[in-house]
């Protein structure tokens, strides 16, 4: 496989540009621009990550397309965040990888590969100790696959040891539900607890 890449990283402040494009022969071609930037208010640091993925597969017509933002917060002993992905309605596959920048990530919803979606994400953490934090985790993810519509619902809490700078570990404990709707009937998939 012949592959080509090319991207420029620019800092202005405290602000990150990005941009990306890369060339896989006869798979796909790909470009990504994004933006970072962190700033400190009154001791609260506030962080913000946008990004917009174009992915062209060489073998399908359809458009696949992602913008997202994410925005967090850290007040020392308390953070969140909220983040936010949209897809195409042609088409959603923006990464090779589930854990790609490219595309968004909870524990079990992806918005990569989905179609027309509508993706939420939303965490509350409280440092328990240092290296202890506890987190309550939401997502919902709405998007189209042919006539059907489908929904995809995660509600967990995690326990996150920082057991060093550049290793941790973590528990999760929570739900997951997945429902299709066909012609107006819908039916549940899944409906787990994990």
């Amino acid at each position: 496989q012949d592959i080509a890449t090319v991207g420029a990283i620019v800092a202005a402040g405290p602000a990150t540009l990005d941009a990306w494009y890369i060339d896989a022969n006869d798979l796909l071609d790909s470009y990504t621009v994004g933006a970072k930037a962190a700033f400190d208010v009154e001791g609260i640091k506030l962080g913000a990550d946008a990004r917009w993925v174009s992915v062209d597969l060489d073998n399908d017509d359809t458009d696949n397309t992602l913008a997202k933002i994410v925005l967090t917060a850290d007040a020392g002993l308390v953070d969140a965040k909220v983040a936010y992905a949209t897809t195409d309605k042609e088409g959603g596959t923006t990464a090779l990888d589930n854990d790609a920048t490219t595309t968004l990530l909870g524990w079990t919803i992806t918005s990569n590969g989905k179609a027309d979606a509508d993706y939420w994400q939303a965490v509350l953490g409280f440092d328990v100790l240092s290296n202890l934090n506890l987190s309550a985790n939401y997502g919902n993810i709405q998007y189209v696959d042919g006539t059907d519509d489908l929904e995809e619902e995660e509600v967990y809490a995690q326990l996150l040891y920082k057991m060093s700078k550049n290793l941790n570990t973590y528990v999760r404990y929570g739900t997951y539900t997945k429902e299709t709707t066909t012609a107006g009937v819908t039916t549940d998939d899944n409906d787990d607890t994990r």
